[in-house]
């Protein structure tokens, strides 16, 4: 079983969770998708546990600044968004 750690974020366009591990970003979603973040989990990891942490690697304070405003920051974010071969391409074009 994998285990990713999750942290909920206060924004100014709604309460989002972070689920991250080893330093990059895997999922941020709002709140109200729970669910959503379950499924993805799985399609992509298998069984996966969800592991209550507070601003895992720094991750969540650079989503707050990035909210109060220093856009820059999110240069800093290291994400990895799974998808196929294809969308993959176009995200690094």
């Amino acid at each position: 079983m994998h285990c990713f750690l999750a942290d909920k974020i206060l924004t100014p366009i709604g309460d989002m969770t972070l689920v991250a591990r080893d330093g990059v970003v895997l999922f941020l979603e709002f709140n109200d998708v729970k669910a959503r973040i379950a499924q993805q989990l799985k399609l992509r990891f298998g069984q996966a546990e969800l592991q209550p942490a507070t601003n895992p690697f720094g991750l969540s304070d650079i989503l707050r600044d990035y909210f109060a405003g220093h856009i820059s920051v999110i240069d800093m974010l290291l994400t990895d968004g799974g998808g196929t071969a294809f969308e993959q391409q176009v995200w690094t074009e």
